[in-house]
């Protein structure tokens, strides 16, 4: 069952403005909250290896600390909630934490440490989905539906994420690369919701 939190405060207010206002709220709190708080965030110490990478020293460094746990609260009372949401948002919460951890630590934790929690959290999620949608993979532009085992798609699952967080951390280096390719993934999903589902909101 979806619920949204504030539906039950205005249960006559179309969802659709709930989800307007609560987008704006995560935006403007997330710009703020930025402003205001990065002198407390970890400084970067220079990355010894990558080009000029001494002239990123002292910059703020961290800010998904800020903007995860905004969009975690903006969810939690914008958003339709159900118990398989609430795991994902619990293990994007995790995910921040390991990068915003590793950031703060006066030595680096290193590829493997990192990379191990990485991979314990994506196993939770491919399990997660496993659990509450089974194993049927839809080729949507072919009209196709192939159920695999549960063991294989668990690997491919769990690949999937794991290599979605390294690349996020990769993107998140370059500035406006990671909020681009955040808006071209919604609009994408926006286009292809409205195709093949064939109803004109998006079901957040």
């Amino acid at each position: 069952m979806r619920v949204c939190m504030l539906a039950y405060f205005l249960p006559t207010v179309n969802y659709g403005i709930i989800t307007f206002i609560g987008t704006m709220l995560a935006f403007s709190l997330t710009c703020y909250l930025l402003h205001k708080c990065k002198d407390f965030l970890p400084a970067d110490q220079g990355r010894e290896f990558a080009h000029d990478g001494k002239l990123s020293a002292g910059k703020p460094r961290g800010a998904g600390f800020i903007f995860i746990l905004v969009f975690a609260g903006a969810y939690l009372l914008f958003g339709r909630l159900n118990i398989e949401r609430v795991i994902y948002t619990v293990l994007v919460i995790a995910s921040m934490l390991t990068g915003y951890l590793d950031d703060c630590a006066k030595n680096p934790w290193g590829e493997y440490k990192k990379g191990l929690l990485d991979l314990l959290i994506a196993v939770m999620t491919a399990v997660t989905y496993i659990n509450f949608n089974g194993t049927m993979l839809n080729i949507a532009f072919l009209d196709v539906q192939v159920e695999l085992p549960k063991i294989l798609f668990g690997v491919l699952a769990t690949l999937l994420v794991w290599v979605s967080i390294n690349v996020t951390n990769c993107a998140d280096g370059v500035d406006g690369l990671s909020g681009t390719l955040t808006m071209i993934t919604l609009a994408s999903f926006y286009v292809l919701n409205a195709i093949f589902e064939n109803i004109p909101k998006f079901p957040l």
